[in-house]
């Protein structure tokens, strides 16, 4: 089990090698969307079929998010044998609603600039994007909402699970010392969004919908729940042997997931959803158990890069977009490997840097501001 750190005298419930998976997540998206252009970049077909279901990184978050939501919510209740659900609200909203309303505004401001139909856009994905249902106008109007803005759909479908989290948690904390009433609750959750998936898939509802709806997108939410559960009900489990168990399982999800068609191109999809948020929650295992990833994940760089994720993947588009176009462009390099290293290197350091300034400049005074709101204090500001 994770040894104990400063945060842990000082009485704040906080993970630091979660900081560091956070920012494995990141550089899954990151490299599922940096595009190999003129040439550049490995054509090795396994690269490519890594690459292609990067995406993965995206669960890996939802499950982190679950993970850390309902650990919180157990330890408050566990602390003043209740939870505060309008406090959880606000706590929630000055993390994500700063950086989120930034963005959004800058996007939508340059969008006439950008795109050649903005009154469309408007028209289709504006009150969606303000309301957190874009998750929705993504699945319905896919074609007209930007590249810029296309990554938002994530962050609808967390505030939409932030919804009923405090009374899912409320549940789960009453019922802890209840194991097979919890297990028959995670069965039936499972059988409910797979069920709702299938019936996506199989009535012709074209993709993304299966993909982004919360109902049929529940699956790694569930498994870090459970992973929350069974920490705080039976942190022994969290050994080396389990951390083995645990990694061996996240790489057999990935190359299982990966050794059939793309998500949303098959049937497939059905299953492959519920087996990448396998590998969201025995990252979040091994995380904590296998010594050699919980060493390299809680170095002070990885953390660092992990406390400012937020910022790298809503900011991670129009970097990889813009870059290349204004700054690094193509007649200055020529096609092959080692500029395509040099070309990713330039876009991250970019994206790193912007981040960063976001998290100081923007994110941190509310993120202190939070602290007001706070039962159990978690990881520093």
């Amino acid at each position: 089990m994770q040894g104990k750190t400063p945060s842990d005298r000082d009485d704040r419930l906080y993970f630091p090698s979660l900081d560091g998976l956070r920012f494995l997540g990141f550089v899954l998206v990151f490299l599922s969307h940096f595009s190999n252009p003129a040439g550049f970049g490995p054509t090795n077909r396994h690269w490519l079929a890594f690459q292609q279901f990067g995406w993965i990184g995206v669960d890996l978050f939802f499950a982190l998010s679950a993970f850390l939501i309902f650990s919180l919510l157990l330890a408050e209740h566990g602390r003043a044998s209740r939870i505060r659900v309008g406090a959880f609200y606000v706590r929630r909203s000055l993390r994500i609603w700063p950086l989120y309303f930034f963005y959004l505004c800058i996007g939508l401001f340059l969008l006439p600039k950008i795109i050649d139909s903005p009154a469309l856009m408007f028209k289709q994905h504006a009150i969606p994007l303000f309301t957190f249902l874009a998750n929705y106008s993504y699945a319905r109007f896919l074609e007209s909402l930007p590249w810029f803005l296309a990554h938002l759909w994530t962050i609808s479908l967390e505030e939409q699970f932030y919804l009923f989290a405090p009374f899912v948690g409320v549940f789960l904390a009453t019922q802890i010392k209840r194991p097979l009433r919890l297990m028959a609750l995670f069965v039936a959750a499972f059988a409910f969004t797979i069920a709702w998936r299938y019936y996506l898939v199989d009535n012709g509802f074209r993709h993304p919908y299966a993909f982004v709806v919360l109902l049929s997108r529940l699956d790694p939410f569930i498994v870090g729940a459970t992973c929350a559960v069974v920490y705080k009900r039976l942190p022994k489990l969290f050994n080396a042997t389990s951390g083995i168990v645990a990694f061996t399982v996240a790489l057999g999800s990935y190359a299982l997931v990966a050794s059939f068609p793309q998500v949303g191109s098959s049937p497939h999809t059905v299953w492959q959803l519920t087996v990448v948020a396998l590998f969201g929650g025995s990252m979040i295992i091994a995380s904590f158990s296998l010594a050699p990833l919980r060493a390299v994940l809680s170095v002070w760089p990885t953390r660092m890069l992990g406390r400012i994720s937020y910022g790298l993947y809503v900011y991670h588009i129009p970097c990889i977009i813009l870059v290349p176009r204004y700054f690094v462009a193509e007649r200055y390099v020529e096609p092959g490997i080692s500029s395509w290293l040099l070309l990713m290197s330039v876009v991250l350091l970019v994206i790193m840097v912007v981040s960063t300034l976001s998290y100081l400049l923007l994110e941190r005074p509310f993120l202190k501001l939070k602290r007001n709101f706070e039962v159990v204090r978690s990881r520093p500001a």
